[in-house]
């Protein structure tokens, strides 16, 4: 990365996954702020992704989309260089779906973050790409 060769854990990189994995024994906010985040900067961010008012609850009170949203914010906080995004916007209904999009383009746009995103939905990948590889499976589905 960066011409540098990579051992062990890349703190310059972050992963969003289809599912949220967030920790169910810490609240939405303290799942952000685990490793010495700036709280303010936390706060901002869940603002930004429209889940604010859930920084005290626990990700079992929430919906899906909305754990969805904590889990963006959360990666999005660390201020990658390089953000990889496995369908991390499927979960979320088709407005919340479009917002979240902008969001990450414009947060990558103004941090400069490189961003790789697996999609299966054509329209998300014409939206938020500049470049697309299509990737064609080797063996039929079973």
């Amino acid at each position: 990365m960066n011409g540098q060769k990579l051992s062990g854990l890349n703190q310059q990189a972050q992963v969003m996954f289809q599912d949220d994995r967030l920790l169910p024994w810490k609240t939405v906010l303290g799942n952000l702020l685990m490793t010495g985040n700036d709280p303010d900067k936390a706060k901002l961010l869940l603002a930004r992704v429209g889940v604010e008012e859930y920084a005290d609850a626990y990700p079992a009170t929430l919906f899906g989309g909305q754990r969805q949203r904590a889990a963006l914010a959360r990666v999005l906080l660390s201020s990658p260089q390089l953000l990889l995004l496995d369908n991390p916007l499927g979960a979320l209904d088709a407005l919340t779906r479009s917002k979240m999009q902008e969001l990450i383009l414009q947060v990558c746009k103004e941090e400069g973050i490189t961003t790789v995103l697996v999609t299966h939905d054509v329209r998300e990948a014409t939206i938020m790409a500049n470049k697309i590889w299509v990737i064609k499976a080797l063996f039929p589905p079973c």
